[in-house]
C-alpha cells in the first residue's frame, strides 16, 4: 500500500505541479498528521517519471491535434424559403491527412440557428 501511495502521489504532484503536493501538506497540518509519502522511494520517483511520459504524450497529440489542422467547408445552397445555409465543417489532420472532427452548422441571415458535432476523433495519427 505505501508503493502505491508513493507511486500516485509522485504522479498527481508532477502532474498538478505541485499543488497536490500542497494539499496533502496543509491537510497532514490541519489534522495532526505525519506524511506518510516519502518522496525520496524509487516509486515516488517512477511516479514523477511516469507523470513527465504522460505529459509528453498527450502534450504531444494535443499540440498535433490544434496546430497540424485545416478546416474544409462544404456549404449546400439554401434550404427551404427561409434562405437558412448549411454548412459542413471538417478539421483535417494535415500530419495524418485524416478526420479529426465534423460538425454540421446552419445559419440564417449571418446567425447560427443549429450546430451539432457530428463526430471527434481524440486521437489524431
Amino acid at each position: 500500500m505505501d508503493n502505491l501511495a508513493n507511486l500516485s502521489a509522485g504522479f498527481g504532484d508532477t502532474l498538478t505541479l505541485g499543488a497536490t503536493k500542497w494539499i496533502r501538506k496543509k491537510w497532514n497540518q490541519w489534522a495532526d498528521l505525519s506524511d506518510s509519502v516519502n518522496p525520496c522511494s524509487g516509486y515516488y520517483k517512477g511516479g514523477k517519471y511516469s507523470a513527465y511520459a504522460w505529459e509528453v504524450v498527450f502534450g504531444a497529440a494535443s499540440a498535433a491535434r490544434f496546430l497540424g489542422t485545416k478546416a474544409v467547408i462544404r456549404t449546400r445552397a439554401a434550404l427551404g424559403t427561409d434562405l437558412a445555409t448549411s454548412q459542413i465543417i471538417k478539421t483535417v489532420s494535415t500530419i495524418s491527412g485524416r478526420t479529426i472532427k465534423v460538425i454540421h452548422k446552419v445559419t440564417k441571415a449571418g446567425k447560427t440557428i443549429h450546430r451539432d458535432i457530428k463526430f471527434i476523433r481524440f486521437w489524431p495519427f
